[in-house]
């Protein structure tokens, strides 16, 4: 059953479709087992800031309405997106530079959004590098996976609907007492975590928990080799080694003999 269950087809997964497939079993991923078990690459930070105590400078993530409608300026080769945003209680303006328009095109006064960018205290101002429209489950850590044409928010929602669905099974390659007494989560919630953090103390859990696990295989398979390794017998030709010592201007100890 558990290799069954390693082996499904990703196509039998919510959300996989032919032409995903194909991206998919271009980087070698071909099951459930195979997607979920790969590491990503680093992660997207939208974990809220409380702008009243943000610094100037500093790359923040805040959740507000849009107060206002959406001015849409065209330039010379970038248009610029602005709007007023009210964030508990206190507006700032939010500026965007895009080559084109046309997602923001969704955005209208009253919505809910998620801001990212560099924050200027003194002109209460955010030169955003991305906005989102947000909800109670909107995402706060999306891993990134960079896998071509196929955003990471929707990897991730793969990844998740093959755990919610137990589509796939995790061995573990770890003694329990051993997890017991280092504190050590399972493979299974390892990978739980890389793709689905709650948190990033999470993600360092499971950084952990897989170095950890190397460490410990690489050195299991060290001492495996060590046992099968036969070594050699040398053979002599003792005439040479005997005219050799005769050549010698002193007298070797018995155990150099030996």
């Amino acid at each position: 059953m558990i290799g069954k269950l390693n082996t499904i087809p990703l196509e039998n997964v919510n959300g996989v479709g032919k032409t995903r497939k194909i991206i998919f079993n271009s980087h070698k991923i071909y099951s459930t087992y195979d997607l979920v078990t790969i590491i990503p690459k680093n992660y997207h930070d939208y974990i809220i800031s409380d702008i009243k105590n943000a610094k100037n400078g500093e790359i923040i993530s805040v959740v507000g309405s849009i107060h206002d409608s959406i001015s849409i300026i065209k330039g010379k080769t970038m248009y610029k997106i602005s709007f007023l945003l009210s964030c508990k209680n206190e507006d700032v303006d939010i500026i965007l530079f895009r080559s084109e328009v046309g997602f923001y095109n969704n955005f209208k006064k009253g919505d809910n959004v998620l801001v990212k960018g560099k924050y200027f205290f003194y002109e209460r101002k955010i030169i955003a590098n991305e906005i989102k429209k947000y909800n109670e489950n909107t995402k706060k850590i999306i891993p990134i996976y960079k896998i071509e044409t196929l955003p990471d928010s929707i990897i991730q929602e793969i990844i998740e609907t093959i755990f919610k669905e137990k589509k796939v099974t995790i061995i573990e390659n770890l003694p329990k007492k051993l997890l017991l007494k280092n504190n050590i989560i399972s493979r299974e919630q390892m990978y739980k975590n890389l793709h689905c953090p709650p948190s990033f103390s999470d993600i360092d859990s499971s950084i952990y928990r897989l170095k950890y696990e190397e460490a410990l295989l690489m050195e299991y398979d060290i001492i495996s080799k060590r046992r099968t390794l036969k070594r050699e017998k040398i053979t002599f030709d003792m005439t040479k080694v005997k005219h050799f010592i005769s050549k010698i201007g002193f007298e070797l100890t018995s155990e150099q003999k030996e």
